[in-house]
């Protein structure tokens, strides 16, 4: 029966629905989505149920897909330009909010059973919902077309014939279907959205997601950027281009809402200054000891120190002076194998169940390692309260920070300081040639913050080294009074950018951003934390640190290229930027040069030598975690191919560097221990670099397993090591900027899609000689970018 539709409940009285709008995504860029979507069927078509003889795939498993994420970004990109969206805005407000689960691409094939008609709520409760079906080819004559009834057509469902880029707009309650006769012989491509208000949503979109487990939206408004939201993330601004990512909160924001967010990155910044205030050094916990009695009286009793290490080798002398403390033994991993040290024998952790004790006295540097120890006592059945970490003892922390500061006056003392180098652990973006460029020895500082003992520093520079103490960290600043503060390291640093603006406002802050997290905002940050083992706070600290730096820095140095990039990430009131690429510098090069070889033998008549010196995690982790984030997995790709191609690979996991971990990697190290793939431990830099000079390729045609922002601008560590090896790169397109300056420079093999088929058809294409040539010239290229960049960053000093 023919039903009349109630339009006056949302105010539609004068809509005339359903209406057919011409060219709603014009081609060709209607053209480029239907080539897309076909690829996206051949991919789903395998595990996607089939419905009426066709299929469907909702477009929230297309957003949760990397490879065609694209389609739903550019096609409600381009509806939001059209008359159809202006048609709808008069009804559901300046934004509409598409919902994804309920929204889908659909291939409807010809000659298939009939369907009955529905309705479509679009998960939008009792909102009004405004559907939008869109032809990306010819429908409703020789393939599939759409049916809809309404109150002004006489039948109870009348066929759209509908040409290319048309689209069908209307109301959640009109009754409709894919129509297929046996005369139709071509399949039918279509996109389907389903809209509502968006005005709820963008007055609080954090509490509205909360309440919806399941939401995933899409809001568009007119000449804006959309905003994607969803239940497994953090809200995400992306822009009509696709590929660009803006910071987690749009340029609309108000004052309120950005005082509110660094309100909330003081106190957790006030928080992991808090957390470790002291510095463990042995030699301040011995003058600490000696210097107050009262603090001593907690080790009296029979005591066990553990472990036997620089820690206990420099207390005990301390310890067996305190009148109230007796030392029995040390506690060590190596027991009584351990060699006595100044009488003391080693017991083992477990046999402490037979002895007799009022204590055990963990001395290590190390915060984390003191905490495995504890860990390990307590398995053994030593009560917790038996259990003393020396270096927190009351009083310890302030008498640890002024100690260091007596050291820093004998620093000072050999002349004044104008710039301070605050230098975290791991891989920097500026070598220390290029810091040596910048930073005069003479008038800089180097303060080392690490989390672990053995300090790395720059030879030729005074130093000090807080370990992990950020309040030492704040006094050296407060103290020093620098002109310039640089920072190097990785992103669990961005949020020092807060406390050098706090504690001294006036130095010019240039922030080197190794890694960027902020730009991973879709990624759900519960996961993220679990899977870097790291509280969901301290992740929340770091995202909010790096949005801190971008826009509070004078300078922000990272190794993301191009226009694109600094527009997705740099707001008009932020930090200027240079890029830079890591390693390319002019004495790394000069010693690359000297190993510069190619592989032996000739190419066409040995297999083709591949390396690739990435950083894997195991293979437990990698099963465990299926969309692990620092890594992937490249064997099952090289596996295929060594079986069908000439070629020989050699892996290096940096992730994987001493004897310890061999047990993490057992079965890497089993599995490609012989044959066409071979798997090596990492190797360091400067060890790394001429043994790369003995192959024909550099791998980096690998899929990334998660949505990052990074393929489209990032210069990749291995990237510009092979460079630097003069090592012709192997890459995949997904790393656009890799990809072009390859392509641009004949330096290596572009792969189109990182496919065994695509690999194969580019390996054919290999031609080791020419493309050594070509990656010299791109390194050139590189260390002429470098140089500009160091003149940039000169001017803010």
């Amino acid at each position: 029966m023919h039903r009349s539709i109630d339009k006056t409940a949302f105010g539609w009285a004068e809509a005339r629905m359903p209406s057919i709008f011409q060219d709603s995504v014009p081609s060709p860029f209607r053209d480029d989505i239907l080539d897309r979507v076909r690829k996206a069927f051949d991919k789903y078509r395998m595990y996607r149920t089939p419905v009426g003889g066709g299929m469907h795939v909702p477009l929230h498993e297309l957003m949760s897909d990397p490879d065609f994420r694209g389609i739903v970004i550019d096609h409600v990109s381009q509806f939001s330009k059209s008359e159809a969206f202006d048609f709808s805005v008069r009804l559901l407000g300046p934004s509409i909010a598409f919902h994804l689960s309920a929204s889908r691409i659909t291939l409807q094939e010809p000659a298939a059973a009939p369907q009955p008609l529905s309705r479509n709520t679009g998960g939008a409760g009792d909102r009004p919902v405004l559907c939008f079906w869109m032809a990306l080819t010819e429908c409703g004559e020789d393939a599939p077309g759409l049916q809809v009834t309404d109150d002004r057509m006489k039948t109870d469902a009348a066929a759209l014939r509908m040409a290319p880029g048309d689209c069908a707009v209307f109301d959640r309650s009109t009754p409709h279907r894919l129509q297929v006769t046996p005369a139709m012989t071509k399949p039918c491509y279509s996109i389907e959205l389903h809209g509502f208000p968006a005005e709820e949503i963008l007055r609080d979109p954090d509490r509205w997601m909360l309440d919806r487990a399941d939401a995933e939206v899409l809001i568009a408004s007119k000449g804006r950027q959309g905003i994607y939201l969803s239940h497994k993330s953090l809200t995400r601004i992306v822009t009509p281009q696709r590929g660009i990512f803006q910071f987690v909160h749009a340029e609309n924001e108000t004052g309120a809402e950005r005082h509110d967010r660094e309100r909330r990155l003081a106190e957790l910044a006030a928080q992991a200054v808090a957390e470790k205030p002291e510095v463990r050094i042995p030699q301040a916990m011995a003058a600490f000891l000696e210097r107050f009695p009262n603090a001593a009286a907690a080790l009296s009793g029979r005591c066990y120190v553990c472990p036997l290490g620089v820690d206990a080798r420099a207390v005990l002398p301390t310890l067996e002076n305190l009148p109230q403390t007796g030392i029995l033994g040390l506690v060590d991993r190596q027991g009584s194998a351990l060699p006595p040290f100044r009488g003391h024998h080693g017991i083992l952790p477990q046999d402490l169940g037979n002895q007799a004790f009022d204590r055990v006295l963990v001395a290590h540097s190390w915060a984390v390692r003191t905490g495995e120890l504890t860990a390990q006592l307590v398995a053994a059945g030593v009560a917790p309260d038996k259990i003393i970490d020396l270096y927190g003892l009351p009083g310890y922390a302030d008498f640890s920070i002024d100690w260091m500061l007596d050291e820093l006056e004998s620093l000072l003392g050999d002349g004044p300081v104008d710039h301070v180098l605050l230098r975290a652990p791991g891989s920097h973006i500026l070598g220390q040639a290029a810091v040596r460029s910048l930073l005069p020895p003479e008038r800089t500082l180097i303060v080392q913050v690490e989390d672990h003992p053995g300090t790395t520093t720059i030879p030729g520079y005074r130093a000090i080294s807080v370990q992990s103490s950020l309040k030492l960290v704040l006094r050296i600043l407060q103290r020093v009074k620098p002109r310039t503060v640089m920072t190097q390291g990785w992103a669990n640093t961005y949020f020092w950018s807060h406390l050098i603006k706090t504690s001294v406002p006036d130095a010019t802050m240039i922030v080197e951003m190794y890694d960027l997290w902020l730009a991973m905002a879709e990624y759900p940050v519960a996961r993220f934390a679990a899977f870097c083992g790291i509280p969901e706070q301290r992740m929340e600290l770091f995202r909010l640190g790096e949005e801190y730096a971008f826009r509070h820095a004078d300078l922000v140095i990272s190794k993301r290229f191009g226009e694109e990039w600094r527009k997705a990430v740099l707001h008009a009131d932020g930090a200027a930027y240079t890029p830079y690429f890591p390693h390319i510098e002019e004495d790394l090069i000069e010693a690359a040069r000297l190993a510069d070889r190619p592989a032996g033998g000739n190419a066409d008549s040995r297999p083709l030598a591949i390396v690739d010196a990435t950083a894997l995690v195991s293979a437990d982790r990698m099963r465990q975690g299926p969309d692990v984030l620092v890594s992937y997995s490249p064997f099952a790709l090289m596996e295929q191919l060594a079986a069908t191609e000439p070629v020989r690979f050699d892996v290096f996991n940096g992730g994987h560097r001493y004897a310890d971990d061999d047990r993490h990697f057992a079965e890497y190290m089993s599995r490609y221990d012989l044959g066409a793939i071979r798997y090596h431990r990492g190797l360091p830099h400067a060890d790394l670099v001429p043994r790369l000079s003995g192959y024909d390729y550099g791998w980096l045609n690998f899929p990334i397993p998660f949505d990052h922002p990074d393929p489209p601008f990032v210069a990749l560590n291995r990237m510009a090591t092979y460079a630097l090896a003069g090592l012709p790169i192997i890459v995949t397109k997904r790393l656009r900027f890799t990809a072009d300056l390859v392509q641009r420079f004949n330096a290596g093999l572009v792969v189109a899609e990182a496919t065994v088929e695509e690999t194969r058809a580019a390996l054919r294409r290999a031609d080791p000689a020419a493309h050594r040539v070509g990656i010299i010239a791109l390194r050139d290229f590189m260390l002429n970018e470098n140089r500009r960049a160091l003149e940039a960053i000169r001017q803010f000093l």
